[in-house]
């Protein structure tokens, strides 16, 4: 059951990261490709990464709302 949570937080997370990594090309931010290169460092399959992921989703969620409110 650990096993299929984390999974799919892995693959929400994923999703997370690919918008933005398009949010960070379109701003231009070379700080925001190094995030994104941290964050998915944390996706290593490893246990002891689990409170990784969930920070880094919740920092990414973060973002994606500040970026938005700042490009809109």
């Amino acid at each position: 059951m650990l096993f299929l949570a984390t999974s799919l937080f892995a693959a929400l997370l994923a999703a997370l990261l690919l918008l933005r990594i398009l949010l960070a090309l379109s701003v231009g931010a070379a700080t925001e490709l190094l995030s994104i290169h941290l964050a998915l460092l944390s996706l290593l399959p490893s246990s002891l990464c689990i409170a990784a992921v969930v920070g880094s989703g919740i920092l990414t969620l973060i973002d994606i709302v500040h970026t938005l409110l700042h490009c809109s």
